[in-house]
């Protein structure tokens, strides 16, 4: 039987790691970039929960027409004389 003397090298992977390294950083947004989407994601969430409370609101009560939120983030339904 015949012995095979060749040593398996490992393999490198700097080549590899450098080809990562730069697609990641060309589909990477920039810090800006990612603030300005997360600036915007968190306006239309909280303009959707907004429209879900009134909503809710004119399902519960239908006299309620109009919604105010108060200071501390609650939403106050007022009815269409005015009361709450």
């Amino acid at each position: 039987m015949k012995r095979d003397d060749t040593v398996l090298r490992p393999r490198s992977f700097a080549s590899d790691d450098r080809y990562i390294m730069t697609k990641h950083a060309s589909i990477v947004p920039a810090p800006e970039d990612l603030e300005a989407v997360q600036t915007l994601v968190s306006a239309v969430e909280a303009a959707l929960q907004k429209v879900s409370h009134w909503l809710d609101g004119l399902n519960s009560s239908p006299g309620s027409i109009a919604i105010k939120e108060s200071g501390d983030g609650q939403v106050v339904h007022y009815a269409v004389d005015g009361t709450k």
